[in-house]
This record gives structure tokens, sequence and C-alpha cells, in this order.
């Protein structure tokens, strides 16, 4: 606990050269009235002001006190809300940790599986509806749904079936449908108009919506399951994650049959990745049950920056470009959401609410806002990263609106 009773100084105000010369002079009494005058001419033509009627300490300000001297130092933490902004209600969630079943799009809309059936919840006007319901079949269920990027266009996979669905939210129609040749698809992420897609196979596909084909236009053979998979931002690299390894792959070359680089740098699969927004090449990484790590790795040589212990599986990552932080989510055993500071990655605050663990998070347009899915069958939503004016990393998106209740249902 840090006491606020000290004085802590104030010196934007503070001429270390002018209090020199007073100390210096205080003492001498030899200096006669006419060159006292003239000196404070000279001084208030040189500074602007007479240099004897200088402070040496000018505490005409309000004194700051230890905590918020330290605060602006970056030597505390920031306050983070320890309640969420809402809970909604997310019935017959599965709970797989290989499923990615929620998605935030770019017109603040959320993208729930439940099931075999997929629902939609607009942030801003509260608005829930159901967007496609799929035949229910023995062990089916959808694997994951991706929004295409500034757009209202939502890729969906389903179990059941050897098709990639691709639905218009606002129009509730199929507009296309992508053939998987019965490769199950457990990870997907857009690049442009290029939608990616890893299988259970260990293969990732790759399709142009532009061609209207229903056929992959490349495949790039990983050669394991393809849990975790992540564009950079740039769009020239592809991160993959399988088991106990991380591969990078060239935009110019996803038909290669080797990686640019092959990180076996976790001791478990590999779900959750993350590109850095403001360093290309910085990519984040965390690992299941048995390595329950997060490492920060330089992506064009495979080199580890740092890496920290989390005690708990992991299942995503994200980055908040304004605050420069991280926000990971968790399974077995912790169930919570952890903040870190970059780059030490030391622990900020660990929001904890879900009884079960979380299957996947997501983070809100504007980046202000983290929604995760968990097994207990609900979703919450922080306020993890406020808008801060006077931080200068540049904001991304629309503001989300959340004023509203606390407790709400998917379906």
């Amino acid at each position: 606990m840090v006491n606020t009773d000290r004085y802590v100084v104030d010196r934007s105000s503070y001429d270390s050269l002018c209090s020199h010369y007073l100390l210096q002079q205080a003492n001498d009494e030899t200096i006669s009235y006419r060159e006292q005058k003239k000196r404070r001419h000279l001084s208030f033509l040189l500074h602007g002001f007479e240099i004897d009627r200088k402070k040496v300490l000018n505490q005409s300000k309000r004194t700051v006190s230890p905590t918020q001297f330290l605060r602006t130092l970056g030597k505390l933490p920031r306050k983070v809300k320890a309640k969420p902004e809402r809970i909604l209600e997310a019935p017959s969630i599965i709970n797989d940790f290989y499923t990615s079943g929620l998605d935030w799009g770019y017109h603040d809309t959320l993208a729930v599986a439940l099931d075999t059936s997929v629902y939609t919840w607009n942030t801003k006007t509260n608005k829930t509806q159901l967007l496609v319901e799929y035949p229910t079949y023995d062990n089916a269920y959808i694997s994951c749904v991706a929004w295409k990027p500034r757009t209202t266009d939502l890729a969906v996979t389903n179990t059941c079936t050897e098709y990639i669905d691709l639905w218009h939210e606002q129009e509730e129609r199929l507009i296309q449908k992508l053939r998987t040749h019965m490769h199950q698809v457990i990870a997907m992420c857009w690049n442009g108009n290029l939608l990616s897609c890893g299988t259970i196979g260990g293969n990732i596909l790759h399709y142009d919506v532009r061609t209207h084909s229903d056929y992959p236009t490349a495949i790039t053979r990983e050669g394991d399951v393809v849990c975790g998979l992540k564009w950079s931002p740039n769009g020239r690299y592809l991160a993959s994650g399988s088991n106990n390894t991380v591969k990078i792959w060239d935009f110019r070359q996803l038909d290669a049959k080797r990686p640019q680089v092959n990180n076996q740098c976790h001791l478990s699969a590999v779900k959750a990745i993350a590109w850095c927004p403001w360093e290309p090449t910085l990519l984040a990484t965390g690992g299941g049950i048995c390595d329950q790590t997060v490492r920060l790795w330089n992506s064009m040589n495979g080199k580890e920056k740092c890496h920290v212990k989390t005690d708990s599986q992991v299942t995503s990552i994200l980055w908040s470009e304004q605050y420069r932080e991280l926000v990971t989510s968790h399974g077995k055993q912790d169930c919570s959401l952890k903040m870190w500071e970059y780059p030490r990655l030391h622990l900020i605050e660990e929001l904890k609410i879900h009884q079960e663990r979380i299957l996947s998070a997501v983070l809100s347009p504007d980046q202000t806002c983290v929604a995760a899915a968990s097994a207990d069958e609900t979703i919450s939503i922080w306020n993890c990263f406020p808008r801060d004016k006077k931080r200068k990393a540049r904001q991304v998106g629309s503001g989300s609106s959340l004023e509203f209740a606390m407790f709400n249902t998917i379906r």
C-alpha cells in the first residue's frame, strides 16, 4: 500500500540554473543597490522576468500524491473493472476446445454457434435473430463461424456436411457453398476475399470467394490437426497451430511443401494465435492443457522474445493496440480472462466470473470490449480497454454500445 503523506516536488516549473544562482547569491551582502538594479534590468531583458524574484521551488501548483506520481510513470497498473458489462445466456453451446463458435463483426454484431444453430446479436440495437439452423444428426454441431472483414457475410461450418456455407446476415440468405471434400473444418480466418480453413485431417483449404467456385484455389499440407489459424495484419503471412507446433506460411506460396518457419515451441495443441498489430513480425501463441504457456516470438526466424506461465489452458489471445496489452482466455484450471502488460508480460488483472472453461474470446471492432464464450452456457462482455484520449495509439472502428441491462439471452 502506498502512503500519500509524502510531498513530491513538482519539477515542471523548476529551473536548475536560476535556483543555483539564487542559492549562491543568498549570502552575498556586498552588492550595491545600483548593481542590484542593473542586474534586475538585464535579467528582465534576457529571461523575461526578474531573477531575484524567481523561486527555488515553485509550490503554487497543487502537489501530486505519490500514487498519482507513480501512475504517471507507469509504475502502477491501471484499474480494470472487475465485473462484466453484460452477460448473455448461450444454451447448448458446444463444450469443445477445438471449436471457434464466436466472432464479432465490424458492424457490432456477435455471431454465436449454439449446437446446430447460429444466432446473431447486435450490440447497438439489442436485436437477436436466428440466422441458420441445420438438421440435427448424431454428434453433429457447428464447429466454427467467421465474419468476412467489413461485410455482413458470415462463414459457417457444420460437422455433418461437406460444405462451408457463406451467409448474408442482413438478407438472411445463403449466398455461396464451398466444398470441403469431407474434411472437418475447426478453424477459419479471412484475408480479404480469401477464406482459409484448417481441418482435422491436417490440410489448410484456401477459397477465393470472388471466383464463385466451390473448390479450393489452393491447399496447404500442414500435416497435423490445424486448430489455430491467423493471417498477419498485412496479409503476407499465415500462422497455423497444431499439436506442439506453430508454422508460418507465405501468401505467395500457399501450396509449398514446407513452411517458412516451423517452430516446435509448445508442449500441446496450439489454438491461441495472435499477430501484434504494431510489430508485423511479432507473434503471440498459447498452448493447451499440457503447456499452459504464452510465448512471444519473431515469426521470421523463430526466436523467442519472452514467455509467461499462465497455469491454465490457453484458448485465445487478443492484442490491444491502444493500451499495448494482451488478453488471454483460459480453460482448465482457471476459467478466466487474464490481462498482461507488454513487453514484460506482468499480470495486470484476472477477470473471473465463469464456472466452466472459456472456449474462445473475441475483441470488439472498436477494440474496447472483449466477449468470452464459456462452457457454462454464458457469454460475458468486458470493457477491458475504455477509450483514452490521452493515448496516442490509433483507434480502429466504430464505437460499441454497451449501455444496456445486465442479462439477456441469445435465443
